[in-house]
């Protein structure tokens, strides 16, 4: 593959999912404003909310990532039958995870939120966001499910117009629910929730509806859901136990990080969800990047093209590298812009405004850490990037910023500055993996599992 052959390929790919992921941040950014007008306390507790259950979202994509490398890789090499099973192996992987997720923050979400913050009221409002999102469990496990299959058989269409009219759908909700216009009663972090359940069926609802009605080598019906080999479903188990462990480590470790930052009061808290959301504008990206990597590296594998897969690896660090470094400066520059828009505290302000500075200026070690983290997973090398991403956030950063939070008079800002240089060594030693060629295997072969 030439390198002009490569972009082509690449842009192909990244710049619709690019669209998407940034339309459905900026969105989620003026979720997060609305949310932002209620004051600290609200915007805290929806922050930490969102990282509860983001561990059980990010186990949802590790499930669906491990079954797409499957996906992926006998879409390279032409096996129709063999993507059914895959498919089916993430639907049944899934389903096992939302119940168990489902039924324990129905009846115990005090015990879970106060692990995590111990403010009354926070843990009030957390409380009653909650309830109301494990109610979009399923259709957003569905969606994940369906979403990612046709993203690693280069269909990047279909999830792009069912993000947006989902994010549409959202906003407009959002500010009838949240602040009780058009006759409504106002709802605040509790309307906030309801919209974003409706939009993650109308996502499922559109996906669904084409998927059925076009038709797609992987899609199956479910009553063949259970239909899959037995050595399969065991290889996929293989490789998704720890890329699910990763996700759950990873996701716990976010929440966990959250907590450490509150130990500096909910002003911090309440500037870091306003640093995420800034910067998560810029993270969109990862969606793109996500995406190119199993057609340029698993498809390539799946053929049996090893040289050129690896070759297409070098390729997308390089890209991503300059990308990211491209990104941070812009980012380091409109710093103040965002930050402004919320009706919060001064300290608030200004350490939300530090953050997304120092965010900018290591922005090019994170995008080139998280594309390493997609070739490994592309190629099935699933135990190093679990080293490598969540073993690493809890052997190292949370250490290290335990220590900081509790035994030192350290600042949010230093704190925060710590974890960035922990962020660097990371990427170091992911990058060593990726030298290493470990995850330099075609699946479709047996012998290779």
């Amino acid at each position: 593959m030439t390198t002009k052959e490569f972009y082509r390929e690449y842009i192909k790919i990244v710049i619709p999912l690019m669209f998407q992921g940034l339309v459905t941040t900026l969105v989620a950014m003026v979720d997060n404003l609305m949310v932002g007008q209620l004051g600290d306390l609200a915007i805290a507790a929806v922050a930490m909310s969102n990282r509860i259950l983001g561990i059980v979202l990010f186990t949802l994509f590790g499930i669906a990532a491990a079954s797409s490398v499957f996906i992926a890789q006998f879409y390279g090499a032409r096996d129709k039958e063999m993507q059914k099973e895959a498919f089916r192996t993430s639907l049944i992987l899934s389903s096992g995870l939302v119940f168990v997720s489902f039924l324990v923050l129905l009846l115990i979400p005090e015990t879970v939120v106060h692990f995590f913050v111990q403010d009354i009221e926070i843990e009030r409002l957390a409380v009653a966001y909650i309830r109301i999102m494990i109610l979009g469990f399923v259709p957003y496990l569905l969606t994940i499910n369906y979403g990612t299959a046709l993203k690693v058989v280069g269909q990047v269409r279909l999830p792009l117009v069912a993000s947006l009219s989902g994010v549409v759908l959202n906003t407009c909700l959002n500010y009838v629910l949240i602040f009780g216009n058009f006759g409504f009663s106002a709802m605040g972090v509790e309307g906030a929730a309801i919209a974003t359940v409706f939009a993650r069926l109308l996502e499922f609802g559109i996906i669904y509806y084409v998927v059925y009605t076009t038709g797609f080598d992987f899609n199956t019906k479910f009553k063949d859901i259970f239909k899959v080999d037995r050595a399969l479903f065991k290889d996929v188990c293989y490789k998704a136990v720890p890329l699910a462990v990763n996700e759950i480590i990873w996701a716990f470790g976010q929440a966990t990080i959250l907590k450490l930052y509150g130990v500096r009061g909910s002003n911090v808290i309440a500037a870091l969800s306003i640093s995420d959301t800034t910067t998560s504008i810029f993270y969109s990206i990862t969606q793109g990047i996500s995406a190119a990597t199993p057609v340029l590296v698993s498809q390539r594998l799946g053929a049996g093209k090893l040289d050129e897969a690896y070759q297409n690896g070098k390729m997308l660090l390089k890209t991503i590298g300059f990308v990211a470094a491209c990104l941070g400066l812009i980012m380091f520059g409109m710093s103040h812009i965002v930050p402004n828009l919320y009706q919060v505290s001064k300290a608030s302000h200004d350490l939300a405004v530090q953050m997304i500075q120092l965010t900018g200026m290591f922005f090019w070690i994170y995008l080139t850490g998280a594309q390493n983290y997609f070739i490994m997973r592309a190629g099935g090398d699933m135990k190093s990037t679990l080293l490598m991403d969540g073993g690493f956030k809890w052997g190292v950063t949370i250490p290290v910023m335990a220590i900081l939070a509790y035994f030192t008079q350290f600042s949010a800002i230093a704190i925060f500055m710590c974890t960035q240089v922990c962020e660097f060594i990371q990427m170091c030693v992911g990058l060593r993996f990726f030298f290493k060629k470990r995850w330099l295997k075609n699946l479709t072969v047996k012998g290779n599992r």
